[in-house]
């Protein structure tokens, strides 16, 4: 049934918005858990409702998708690339003695 997934993804909300990652808790990913519980206290208590709505976000969006909102944002890639590779420097011509 179509509506069963949104009804889950609900539940997912729901959860997420009383403690930020117990539904990675109930899919057994502690990890995960931990690290969105805690960071939804510390926004909280930095930012208020404001900083604990992203956490909740971005808990409910890897809970549902399995990827992390800030990279699919595109707001991830600079801390996952590399720097460019320099150029070399340019040799330099050396001059002829008369």
């Amino acid at each position: 049934m179509p509506g069963d997934e949104s009804v889950g993804v609900a539940l997912v909300v729901a959860g997420e918005s009383v403690l930020p990652g117990i539904s990675h808790f109930l899919k057994g990913d502690v990890g995960d858990g931990l690290r969105y519980g805690i960071l939804g206290i510390l926004a909280r208590a930095k930012w208020g409702p404001v900083g604990l709505g992203l956490v909740v976000a971005g808990s409910t969006y890897k809970a549902v998708t399995g990827q992390h909102l800030v990279s699919q944002l595109g707001l991830g890639r600079a801390l996952h690339t590399e720097p460019a590779a320099s150029p070399a420097p340019a040799p330099v011509a050396k001059e002829a003695k008369a």
